[in-house]
């Protein structure tokens, strides 16, 4: 069997596997794994995550949802979002990891807000400038959730 279609059929079972169980680590992910019939190291399982978009919630295992998915939004922003600081009464600042801010940005965009004049993305930093002091705040007690989930 070509290695494109084992490595799928892998991932299809990864998916489901962290439907089914509250994985904490990859050591149990493996074991599940080898029970399902593949052969797979620890540094495969870790590249299948990674091309997955798996990432850990609460030290869980998550699977990414659609876009589409209502949740999409708050899953993005529990993920990406580390610090929401206040730049003055205008401005908020989003700190991310590296290479994060550009995909937080376009979240931010896509919600809409009528409190939110602009979003400007640096490589790990998201600018958000607002109409009023009033603005900025809503938007930034919105924000502090993700933060604090």
């Amino acid at each position: 069997m070509r290695t494109d279609k084992l490595k799928k059929q892998r991932q299809e079972l990864i998916r489901n596997l962290i439907q089914k169980y509250k994985l904490r680590k990859q050591e149990e992910l493996a074991v599940h794994v080898k029970q399902g019939g593949y052969k797979a190291t620890q540094t495969t399982i870790s590249r299948d995550l990674v091309e997955m978009g798996v990432y850990k919630a609460s030290g869980i295992y998550t699977l990414p949802m659609d876009e589409n998915h209502p949740d999409h939004f708050r899953q993005e922003m529990e993920k990406t979002l580390h610090h929401v600081l206040k730049a003055g009464p205008h401005m908020l600042v989003l700190k991310t990891d590296l290479g994060g801010a550009p995909k937080l940005s376009v979240h931010v965009e896509k919600q809409n807000w009528k409190e939110v004049v602009g979003v400007l993305a640096g490589d790990d930093t998201v600018f958000v400038a607002f109409h009023s002091s009033k603005d900025m705040e809503a938007v930034y007690n919105r924000l502090v959730d993700f933060v604090q989930s």
